[in-house]
């Protein structure tokens, strides 16, 4: 029988979320991250509406619904003065993503 077309991206959805999982304990562990660690967390705080501080960041890391969260804002637009909140950290002259 044929696969659908979708089974591969089924297959690959346990492998993504593992790597997320890993990727999001591996940023909590950081005492003293890397400055564009902390740049994107400030920024996803800002989008979340969260205190843009690595405290706060650690904890909406570790919250349940954090990527729901996440795609909720991405999905139903970012407002106009969040994006400008977040552009004046895109504007310092550290930031430099790869």
């Amino acid at each position: 029988s044929a696969r659908p077309r979708s089974a591969p991206a089924r297959s690959r959805k346990p492998q993504l979320r593992e790597s997320l999982v890993h990727g999001i304990t591996e940023i909590k562990s950081y005492t003293r991250p890397p400055f564009l660690v902390v740049i994107t967390v400030e920024e996803m705080c800002i989008m979340l509406g969260e205190n843009p501080d690595w405290q706060s960041g650690k904890r909406m890391l570790t919250d349940l619904h954090f990527l729901d969260r996440f795609k909720k804002v991405v999905n139903d637009g970012i407002p106009t003065p969040t994006l400008a909140r977040l552009e004046k950290l895109m504007m310092h002259e550290g930031y430099q993503p790869e």
